[in-house]
């Protein structure tokens, strides 16, 4: 019992030590997330896109699988549908219900664009004018819509009409709209062109303004924060904007869902904050990507696993594995006293079945004494023959000690030499029978 004991002790460290080795594997593998971002072709797209290229070039222990949307909005359902872990929201417009902040990949300040003639010197001198807005990613509509509203302006009051970015600049130039209301990140290529084509065609009648009040709109939206376009941002002689522009800004953002483990988002923040340093060559607005801080983001939660990697908290293996390999020593333990105790259970049932033969010898003794013939003795005694063997069988497997093999050879001592004494009785009962009988046949004895 105590080897068999002992081999299944055995078996259960191995399958402990393998449990481990295998919960390490998995942890440094590379793990693959799906992040649900859209449309296709857009910056985010290709910046995503650029950050999946990089990890798998670099061996990161991160892997990008993408699920393509139409727009962040189908991004943000993605989310919350349980269809991926991470997704690219706009800030403003696109709130998850389970998304938590991991990254910002840009800040898009809002500016509007039109001729010093239009005498457009902030968003109040909208009313009235023909409004394009630039369709840079998703449709600006619904910020648009938000500072109106901030303003009080009525439905009728502004004759808004979507623009896509590439027919902006024909659309102010040719007169189509009054004004361009532009949300895109600043040093962006579209924005870039966009300027210095009404730059090259409108020269000092070009006037770019902010929006006023961005303090307020601010507090009254989550998702819009107060910004700043520094002189100069959009380049060109003179430079452009003139001075320092106050404004607000929305947010393009990477969110995790909250019940993706800290560890996991950890890991991805590192990994974004890694690789886009080496992105900057091809994108240099990958320069601008922030983690950021709980305090500073929108007024959006910011996911824990991002919290920790801005505060250097590291996760080891035991960190992220170390409740499932308690539990499952716990377990492992249980299994393992479960199997000693149902070998020891079986054991002893075997061994109580090889001493059984010891009654069945105690029985063969009454058997003896009553035993009519000799052909019955030899039967009993082939009988404890076969208890014996069977005893001496069970020894070699260890079912009975040497002093219940002892205690067999005692009781098929004492049965054999009472089958022997036996058969002396029988075999001289016949012997006197058979006298008798000869001297009957032979009739009486003459005197």
């Amino acid at each position: 019992m105590k080897r068999h004991t002992l081999l299944y002790v055995l078996a259960g460290i191995f399958a402990l030590v393998a449990t481990v080795l295998a919960l390490n594997w998995a942890q440094n593998r590379p793990t693959l997330v799906t992040i649900a971002v859209g449309p296709a072709s857009s910056e985010t797209d290709r910046v995503i896109r650029a950050f999946e290229r990089s990890f798998s070039n670099e061996r990161s222990s991160i892997r990008f699988r993408i699920l393509q949307t139409g727009d962040s909005s189908e991004s943000a359902k993605a989310l919350d549908a349980g269809k991926a872990q991470f997704a690219v929201l706009r800030s403003d417009s696109d709130i998850s219900e389970t998304g938590q902040t991991v990254a910002i990949l840009n800040r898009r300040p809002v500016v509007i664009v039109a001729r010093r003639s239009e005498r457009i010197e902030g968003f109040v001198d909208l009313a009235q004018k023909r409004v394009g807005l630039v369709r840079v990613t998703d449709s600006s509509r619904p910020l648009f819509d938000k500072i109106a509203q901030s303003f009080d302006f009525q439905a009728n009051t502004i004759n808004a009409i979507e623009v896509q970015a590439a027919q902006a600049a024909e659309a102010l130039l040719r007169d189509r709209v009054d004004a361009l209301f532009l949300v895109a990140p600043t040093g962006s290529g579209l924005v870039s062109s966009l300027m210095a084509t009404l730059g090259r065609e409108l020269g000092d009648q070009l006037r770019i303004v902010g929006v006023e009040g961005a303090q307020g709109i601010a507090v009254r939206f989550i998702g819009i924060e107060p910004a700043e376009v520094p002189q100069g941002a959009f380049g060109g002689s003179p430079a452009r904007p003139m001075q320092t522009l106050s404004t607000v800004a929305i947010g393009y953002r990477i969110a995790a869902r909250r019940d993706v483990s800290a560890s996991l988002v950890a890991d991805v923040a590192r990994a974004i904050d890694d690789a886009r340093i080496t992105l900057a060559r091809d994108l240099p607005l990958a320069l601008r990507i922030e983690i950021p801080e709980p305090s500073a983001n929108f007024g959006l939660p910011v996911h824990p696993g991002a919290t920790a990697y801005l505060d250097g908290e590291s996760f080891t293996f035991f960190d992220v594995w170390g409740d499932m390999v308690l539990y499952g020593m716990w377990g492992l333990s249980m299994v393992v006293s479960a199997l000693v105790a149902g070998v020891g259970l079986f054991s002893r049932r075997r061994r109580e079945d090889a001493l059984k033969g010891i009654d069945g010898l105690v029985g063969l003794v009454d058997a003896v004494k009553l035993a009519p013939d000799i052909e019955e003795l030899d039967r009993l005694e082939d009988e404890a023959d076969a208890i014996f063997r069977a005893a001496i069988s069970a020894a070699r497997s260890h079912l009975i000690d040497a002093d219940a093999l002892t205690a067999y050879r005692l009781s098929i001592d004492e049965v054999r030499r009472m089958i022997s004494d036996r058969r002396a009785n029988l075999q001289r009962s016949a012997t006197e029978i058979a006298r008798v009988a000869a001297r009957r046949k032979r009739g009486p004895v003459a005197v």
